[in-house]
């Protein structure tokens, strides 16, 4: 190493050049929302791509993590704007669903509704049925005594 690099401090600013390029290029490959949402892959290949690399100089990457990284502010509104677009859509939709199961409700109890007053009516013609029935024998039973 002392050969290749001079002295430790050599040798780190190569590391962290050659870092500082394969992890710029790797994620120069993806667009904000596939770093956002596939994290894990580009992790991978930033791992894989670096070890390659860090072993043309007798050096190894074991692990990589990504545990800061920043995203320019207009892919957090847009990120924001998409999720409340989905909860307005979501919303929507249960809105709609109450509104069938209320309509649905509603003509029910106005289809019984409508039965009770049937049968009402029909009792109370029933009634008058048999009320002017009564009087007309009554009136035909005192037309014959007479």
């Amino acid at each position: 190493m002392y050969e290749k690099f001079g002295d430790v401090n050599g040798a780190t600013h190569v590391y962290l050049r050659t870092a500082r390029s394969i992890l710029r290029d790797v994620a120069a490959e993806y667009s904000a929302y596939e770093f956002y949402s596939n994290r894990t892959q580009i992790r991978t290949k930033m791992q894989e791509e670096l070890d390659a690399a860090l072993r043309l100089y007798g050096a190894y990457c074991s692990g990589l993590n990504l545990l800061d990284f920043t995203l320019p502010p207009a892919f957090y509104t847009k990120i924001q704007r998409t999720i409340a677009a989905t909860q307005n859509v979501e919303k929507a939709q249960y809105e709609q669903e109450t509104a069938k199961i209320k309509a649905e409700t509603d003509r029910q109890k106005a289809r019984k509704d409508a039965d009770i007053i049937l049968q009402q009516k029909g009792a109370m013609a029933e009634q008058v049925y048999l009320d002017m029935d009564a009087k007309a024998r009554a009136f035909q039973a005192t037309k014959e005594a007479e």
